[in-house]
This record gives structure tokens, sequence and C-alpha cells, in this order.
């Protein structure tokens, strides 16, 4: 076949048959297919010249597009190296490790995503963690530190003084005068949060209950004021009067004190007494601060009374 554009000829190359085109230009309208290689007799930037438009020049393009941002990265990747290298102090903005962290071939911390509860951790949290053996920290945990803390006032049962029985036996706050009031927290004379994760309720079934929401090692306060007035008595009483009061612990006694009033002519004579407590607690624990009785008193109207008490309950660790 052949015109005036040029010839096709049938050949033998390499002992193959194979087509020879005799032509300028050989236009495929269709798709070219090719299970060998296409060589060609002039270089890359020779055919890129020829259309600038084609394949070949779009091709060459890219190939440099790809040498600059290879150059990039490896300018990047020594600049890292540089900073990460021995007696340099490297500094970023953020460092996220959602694996282990090596350190010259050892790990030395793996970084949960969650705390042990299996919380996402929160910002503005303060959490505890555990550490490993000297120089590294193995086994990272968070545990969330929640803070747990109670102030409040308290006053005995209403009586009078020579004319009623002075009461006794009775838990601080459950009524007939015995109050249990919260107290105000500052700072720099400001208010802050007056209680957190320990529940009283002033109004409810279980008078002067303070329940416990956080496990915990607890620190419970308690100061007690203690009056008598000899003043309404006769001297021939025995004026000793011996007060006992007790923290305790779901109806249980937790610790117990002792104190005496001794005699004094015509007067009316306090004494406090102070008592102190560490514990371990678990949520629904419930904690009370009970008077016991006051002793040797013949005459019943004339026993110690309340007059007052202060106490707290802090989450120490």
């Amino acid at each position: 076949m052949s015109s005036n554009v040029g010839k096709i000829y049938g050949s033998s190359v390499n002992g193959r048959p194979s087509i020879k085109i005799d032509s300028s230009n050989v236009d495929v309208t269709g798709n070219l297919l090719a299970k060998g290689f296409i060589n060609f007799s002039i270089t890359n930037d020779e055919l890129a010249s020829e259309d600038s438009s084609g394949i070949i020049y779009r091709l060459d393009t890219l190939d440099n597009s790809v040498n600059i941002l290879t150059n990039s990265v490896n300018i990047l990747d020594n600049s890292v190296n540089s900073l990460l290298t021995s007696n340099n102090d490297a500094c970023f903005n953020n460092v996220d490790v959602s694996g282990s962290l090596n350190v010259q071939g050892e790990k030395v911390m793996t970084v949960p995503a969650l705390d042990i509860c299996g919380n996402d951790l929160s910002a503005n949290t303060t959490y505890e963690i555990t550490t490993g053996p000297p120089g590294s920290i193995n086994n990272i945990s968070f545990v969330k530190k929640q803070q747990a803390f109670i102030a409040f006032s308290g006053t005995g049962k209403t009586f009078n003084w020579g004319s009623d029985n002075v009461p006794q036996n009775y838990t601080i706050g459950t009524g007939d005068g015995s109050t249990i009031t919260i107290d105000q927290i500052t700072r720099n004379g400001n208010a802050t949060l007056q209680q957190s994760n320990l529940t009283y309720n002033p109004n409810g079934n279980n008078l002067g209950i303070f329940r416990i929401d956080v496990d915990g090692l607890y620190q419970i306060n308690a100061v007690w004021t203690f009056s008598y007035n000899m003043g309404v008595g006769v001297l021939t009483e025995r004026a000793e009067r011996m007060v006992v009061s007790e923290i305790r612990l779901n109806g249980s006694t937790l610790i117990s004190g002792q104190s005496f009033i001794e005699r004094q002519d015509n007067s009316i004579t306090r004494v406090t007494m102070t008592l102190c407590y560490v514990a371990m607690l678990t949520t629904e624990d419930q904690l009370s601060f009970y008077f016991d009785r006051s002793y040797s008193a013949n005459d019943l109207r004339y026993r110690a009374a309340v007059d007052n008490m202060r106490g707290s309950i802090l989450l120490v660790g």
C-alpha cells in the first residue's frame, strides 16, 4: 500500500515479522498497544521540543517536579537529623506519640490513648502516672486525680441548764437544735468551691451523714467544744465531768476520744477535744460525728453538753 504520504512495508527484524512505516507522521485515533519497547532515534529533549504539549514533555516536567520535591524532603530530613543529633536541643510545638517512645533503641514510654477507666484523656485535668525503673517510664497509665473535700460546723441539741436532762448519745446534725452547716471556703478572700465528691443532704432521710463519692485515702478531722455549768449545781456534787465523742464509719466507731471538765464553782467551764483519723474509704461509705455522753454526774441535769463542733473531710491520696 502506498500513497503520497508514505509507505508500509512488510519485513523481518531479528527473525521476527515486522511492519515498517515510511512516513513523516503517523496518526493514531484509537489506542496504540505495545507489548515491547518503543525506541526513538532522537533524545527526549528533541522529542519534547517538537511538541511542548505532548506526553514526553509532560513526563519530563513531572520528572523535574519529583526531583525538586525529593530534594526538598532531603533538605528537611537533614534539618531534622541535625536537630536530633547528640548535644543538640530539638524544639517542637507538638510531638504526638501514638505508640512507643524509643530512646537509643530502648523503649522508655508507651503512651495510651485512654485513662485507666477507658475514658478519653481530657484537657486541664490532673492525672497520676505509674513509673518504671530509674531512667525510664514503663507501662504508663493515667489515673484522673479527683478532689474530695468538705468543711462544716455543727451545734449540739437544745437544752436548759438545771431544768432538763442534758441531751446525750446523738449524732450531730440530727435535729432538736443540732444542725450541720457547710462552711464557706475562700481563697484570697474570694469564695471557692464549697464541697466536691462528698454528699451531705441536710433535708434528707440520713441526717448527720456524709457520703463518700470517690475511693481513696481520707483525713477526717473533728474539733469539739463541751461546756458544764457549775453555777446551777450544788457544791456537794462531784464536779469532774468526763465527756466522750466519736467519729463513726457506717455506724460503727472509727475513733473515740475522752476529755475531762474539772470543777469550777459558779461558772460555765468549757473544754475542747480534737479527733483526727486517716482511713481508706470507698464509694458509698458513710461518716458521722457522734456525742456519746458525759459521765460522773449524780444529777442528770448537770452533765456536760456539746456547745459546737467543727469538722472537715479531705481526700489526701
